[in-house]
């Protein structure tokens, strides 16, 4: 009898998810479900038909090196997204209850296989403890593919898909809410770009043998970003933005109208859109239009990147505070300024996207139990988004207040939001007052499925009789 773990052992326990396989599947979840948004089907094809030439699989591989998840993640969305007739909830739940009960039951053997091995003792039973552990955390991680794919076949958002899953993971897999959407803001399918740049083509030499995993490195600058964590913290950045802040300083009321007017924008733009900005706007655009802004404003700035990013970033400013050689033009400075407030406003990074949706919302319907929907907590409101198709809340907000529709459309990323509010666009134009009504009630009863309209009523009434107290 064994008193120590074997291969099979190993093996088994190898296999186990992690926090870090949660992660890699949440992310996952919500790519695919992009591309599945916007009707990539040649990309997502070649995704799921090879996931050895995909970066998303490349990038999220502690999905793609576990087959237990990875095989169950590529067959749901086959059938979910190419329309193998598998579109009712019912059958994502048969499906996958079917391919959970029978991995259940191959580790259920498998264990008992191991555990014949291993001497009766206290050790045995240790074994047998973990060993059911990552028997159970797979049918978990497994239930939470299953709950993504439902939120995406009720017309969730990508996002709202991915937190579904993320929600529904034991608590010790299960990542933060703010944590998930800052990596959604960075994940690979906004890095990369285009989606046509997700797969690799195949290598026409030796397809079998070619080391796709080494090129989709390099494609994701996985080697640079080694690199650049080695790289020296900037000596005397405060410093040496000051001086460039006092080389720029100007008193032309222009002048002063553009930096004030970026300033105050990027002061108030919350963490995650200031993410996304910085993705959206390119290097040398930046480098010209922080030029004369406050030290602190550009701090916020250089703070959200690497070492080596604040590095190059630094050096491109101060090449343009050469005065005696060759230098910018005010006004140059601030077009390019004008084109980065033009993403701002957008996008609606500022204010939530409040100037767009004056422009497709309908007159306030004045409901007031759904109104107050704005005073739930974000743990509450981000429930509510679970639990309702994002068409239905779509049409809601359509008759609410603006300042209640920022506060909802808030607890989603900024790609979310661009989708929920290019949603909103075209409902707009379709739905009625009665289509509205009927949309704030359904997401009313949503909130508390379990409650009837009049009791949801009175525990909404309630707070605000307390925020008003």
């Amino acid at each position: 009898m064994a008193s120590t773990p074997e291969w099979a052992d190993m093996d088994f326990l190898a296999q186990a998810p992690t926090r870090e396989t949660a992660r890699d599947l949440c992310l996952l979840i919500n790519d695919l479900c992009a591309l599945d948004k916007i009707r990539q089907v040649v990309v997502l094809e070649d995704t799921l038909d090879h996931p050895e030439r995909s970066l998303l699989f490349y990038a999220y591989r502690q999905v793609r090196d576990r087959p237990w998840l990875a095989e169950p993640v590529r067959d749901m969305f086959r059938y979910v997204t190419y329309g193998y007739g598998l579109s009712e909830l019912s059958q994502v739940d048969r499906l996958l209850e079917s391919r959970i009960a029978t991995m259940a039951e191959e580790d259920r053997r498998e264990i008992r296989d191991i555990l014949a091995h291993w001497a009766d003792d206290e050790t045995r039973e240790d074994l047998r403890q973990r060993l059911n552990d990552v028997a159970a955390d797979k049918v978990l991680v497994l239930r939470a593919l299953r709950n993504g794919l439902t939120g995406h076949l009720g017309g969730a958002a990508p996002q709202i898909s991915a937190d579904n899953a993320r929600f529904s993971l034991p608590k010790h897999l299960r990542l933060d809410y703010d944590e998930l959407l800052d990596l959604i803001a960075n994940s690979v399918r906004i890095r990369v770009g285009g989606a046509d740049e997700l797969i690799l083509p195949i290598d026409p030499i030796d397809p079998a043998r070619y080391d796709y995993d080494r090129r989709m490195a390099r494609r994701l600058r996985e080697e640079k970003e080694e690199v650049e964590e080695t790289v020296e913290p900037v000596p005397d950045l405060e410093g040496r933005l000051n001086a460039i802040a006092q080389g720029w300083a100007n008193d032309d009321p222009d002048w002063c109208q553009w930096v004030d007017r970026l300033a105050g924008y990027l002061q108030v733009i919350r963490e995650r859109s200031l993410k996304e900005l910085l993705r959206l706007v390119d290097k040398e655009h930046w480098a010209i239009s922080l030029l004369g802004l406050p030290t602190p404003v550009v701090s916020r700035i250089f703070g959200l990147m690497s070492n080596g990013a604040q590095a190059s970033l630094l050096r491109d400013m101060e090449n343009h505070c050469d005065f005696d050689g060759i230098c910018l033009t005010h006004g140059h400075v601030s077009r390019t300024r004008e084109s980065v407030l033009q993403v701002i406003e957008q996008k609606g990074l500022a204010d939530g996207g409040a100037a767009r949706l004056k422009t497709i919302m309908h007159a306030p319907l004045g409901y007031e139990a759904f109104d107050a929907l704005a005073t739930l907590d974000d743990g509450e409101l981000n429930a509510l988004w679970r639990q309702t198709s994002k068409d239905t809340v779509g049409t809601a907000l359509l008759g609410t207040s603006i300042e209640v529709a920022v506060r909802l459309l808030d607890r989603l990323s900024e790609d979310a939001r661009q989708m929920m509010l290019d949603d909103m666009e075209s409902l707009s134009a379709e739905k009625t007052t009665a289509d509205i009504q009927q949309a704030q009630r359904d997401v009313l009863m949503s909130w508390d499925d379990d409650a009837t309209m009049d009791e949801t009523l009175a525990g909404i009434r309630a707070i605000l009789a307390e925020s008003a107290s």
